[in-house]
């Protein structure tokens, strides 16, 4: 999409040239005044071809301009905003808070009836499947040979554990929502919807190994290093490696109980 002034889009196009047809989905409001939205074709209607563009457009002849004018908003688009919103988001909205409260309620329920069934019950020997489990080997190694938890046990104390920070962290976030600072007040409903809300729904012993894999976590690592050389806040960084850990340990636990 290119712009022209309204001049150049009413006088009639040469044989030769690309004839600029009027393109009915591009925004008004995004067009400076005394221009008008134009689609490139050829003359009669017909599209240019990809290997016709390209030869078109070959070579570094200053007259080869891709784009006629190019046109900034001043508002950075913020005036567009409200074009953006649809009443299908009430719907998409009202299925992620009944998503939240499915996936709270599965895994309150399921896990702390499973805990109740499974307390003090411990499997003493030494060959079972509970032998790999990495929480296991430490009991072991720190407190009782014979303290060895039952896999059902400790994938439901995984996820209680997890419930738990996720709760947490959403009752955290509340009272940041009412602050009279707009900007922080912002960012505190964007964090709660964008961010806590969206995990709610979704989380998973199992789904905490995203966060270690190489790529999401080696890109993560160097943002957060970047970061700590701009601000030094070393003890965030700190706060991240632990947080790494942990799921590296819950994800590797919940897959070695489910297919161990």
């Amino acid at each position: 999409i290119v712009g022209l002034p309204a001049a150049e889009a009413a006088a009639p196009a040469p044989e030769r040239a690309t004839a600029r047809v009027a393109s009915a989905d591009a925004p008004p409001a995004l067009s400076p005044p005394g221009w008008s939205w134009r689609s490139v074709r050829r003359t009669g209607g017909e599209s240019l071809k990809l290997h016709d563009v390209w030869k078109s457009f070959d070579g570094e002849a200053p007259e080869r301009k891709f784009f006629g004018h190019i046109y900034f908003a001043d508002d950075a688009g913020f005036s567009e905003v409200k074009h953006l919103f649809q009443p299908s988001r009430f719907f998409w909205a009202a299925f992620q808070l009944f998503c939240v409260a499915l996936n709270v309620g599965y895994v309150g329920y399921v896990n702390v009836n499973t805990v109740v069934s499974e307390w003090g019950h411990f499997e003493a020997e030494a060959g079972g499947a509970s032998r790999h489990l990495i929480i296991n080997a430490l009991l072991v190694g720190i407190m009782d040979e014979n303290m060895r938890f039952s896999p059902q046990f400790l994938l439901a104390c995984l996820e209680l554990l997890m419930l738990t920070y996720h709760l947490c962290s959403f009752v955290r976030a509340l009272p940041s929502l009412c602050r009279e600072d707009k900007v922080n007040r912002w960012h505190a409903w964007a964090t709660l919807l964008w961010a806590i809300v969206p995990v709610l729904g979704s989380f998973s012993a199992m789904k905490a190994l995203y966060f270690v894999t190489p790529k999401v976590f080696m890109e993560t690592l160097m943002t957060r290093l970047h970061w700590v050389r701009e601000n030094h806040e070393y003890l965030e960084f700190f706060k991240f490696i632990v947080s790494r850990a942990a799921a590296a340990i819950i994800g590797m636990e919940a897959f070695m109980i489910k297919f161990i």
